[in-house]
């Protein structure tokens, strides 16, 4: 487009979203925000949401007074200004001023962007971002909830493909840096904490919730491992110092479960590094599991069965024989040999004796696996027939074609 073309579409745009009548004005005001799209709709939400609040007399002239006010009281600097002339100062301090102003405004905006804060800057469904704010704000409907987040225009709103229930919201980069880099929300250190803690259970919740959808887990992958990057740098894997900062508001069991349920599906999708790194996590919290509590035992065989699968995945034999022989040992004293968790152990070290080309014994194992699982679920089982395919893989392995056929059969 021509510069002339992209002025008057500038000019246009601001007076559709703007109160703005007269047009050596709205020309005017265009020009000061650089004819940016993103500059203009935030400064008319700026002016909006002021006059709505009561001040009946605010006009444009001091808006942009305002601007000035703004760069003068807070030097600005950020990624989007030094990478790309699109994002201009202006255009940064108009959406600085438009969040500022929501959060201040209207307590809903003000947990919706707290919210917003944690994660990456992607698809997000809003059912997550509604539970998020149901949590502090507790006296008006949830459609009306609803109808404040999709109707601000510094978010980006839509339905997923064919299915006009699911809702996502998205920031815009400049939303979402700005966002990053401000302290805009004056939150207290435990206040932080607790948002973390929040934003943690919710994301487990909807993972629960969607876990038949791939497509699911990886619109929430970067949201999980951006929230996991923020809470790491809160705090060290030390005892002393996760109870001071989370135990509060966060149950450490639930913590483990979701770094778990997070490896787990991270290394089915072939991201084995990252999933590596939430299993590690995993591990050095396992000191501060009290063992005396219900289930704790079995919470400690599940993170060292995840974290044998993610190293097995990683190409690190040894290390995984090592964690499921561990996890096999407790849950043989809680369980006894007959029990489907201690059948999964000795498929997974058989597993981890095929990697290492030693057939025997992954056959040996197979074996076992495949007598509990019939004992337990009979024939006619999916649990069954995948111990009868691993083990049908270890005869093709030895040789023992005949086997092989006939448990694949």
């Amino acid at each position: 487009l021509s510069k002339g073309m992209m002025r008057d579409e500038a000019v246009e745009l601001l007076e559709t979203v703007s109160q703005i009548s007269d047009r050596e004005l709205a020309e005017y005001v265009a020009e000061r925000l650089d004819f940016q799209p993103l500059a203009l709709a935030a400064a008319a939400y700026y002016v909006q949401t002021v006059v709505n609040s009561g001040s009946l007399h605010y006009n444009w002239k001091a808006y942009l007074d305002d601007i000035s006010t703004y760069d003068q009281r807070k030097e600005i600097e950020t990624v989007l200004a030094t990478e790309s002339s699109a994002y201009a100062k202006t255009t940064t301090t108009a959406v600085e001023m438009a969040i500022q102003r929501a959060v201040e405004a209207d307590e809903v905006l003000r947990e919706t962007f707290s919210f917003l804060s944690l994660c990456a800057n992607d698809d997000l469904p809003l059912e997550a971002v509604l539970q998020f704010v149901k949590v502090k704000v507790k006296d008006q409907p949830e459609e009306l909830l609803k109808s404040k987040i999709v109707r601000c225009s510094l978010l980006l709103v839509y339905f997923e493909e064919g299915n006009k229930q699911k809702t996502y919201l998205r920031l815009h980069k400049s939303v979402h840096e700005a966002l990053k880099q401000n302290e805009m929300f004056n939150l207290k250190s435990w206040e932080t904490d607790h948002n973390i803690a929040k934003a943690l259970k919710i994301f487990q919740s909807q993972l629960e919730e969607n876990n038949k959808s791939n497509a699911f887990f990886k619109k929430m992958m970067p949201h999980c491992e951006t929230l996991l990057k923020l809470m790491t740098s809160e705090f060290s894997s030390d005892q002393r110092s996760f109870k001071e900062r989370f135990t509060p508001f966060l149950d450490l069991d639930i913590f483990i479960n979701w770094l778990c349920t997070l490896a787990d599906d991270f290394r089915k999708n072939s991201c084995v590094f990252f999933a590596k790194d939430l299993v590690d996590l995993a591990c050095n919290l396992l000191e501060n599991i009290d063992e005396t509590i219900s289930g704790a035992l079995t919470r400690k065989a599940r993170i060292f069965n995840m974290s044998g699968a993610v190293y097995r995945c990683n190409g690190r034999y040894n290390q995984a024989r090592e964690l499921h022989q561990k996890a096999l040992l407790i849950l043989k004293n809680i369980f006894g040999e007959n029990h489907a968790d201690v059948a999964t152990c000795f498929n997974n070290l058989a597993l981890v004796y095929t990697r290492l080309g030693e057939y025997n014994q992954a056959k040996e194992l197979h074996e076992k696996a495949l007598m509990i699982r019939k004992k337990i679920f009979g024939e006619n089982h999916a649990d069954v027939a995948t111990c009868c395919g691993n083990l049908a893989s270890v005869y093709t392995r030895l040789g023992e074609y005949n086997q092989a056929k006939e448990l694949h059969e």
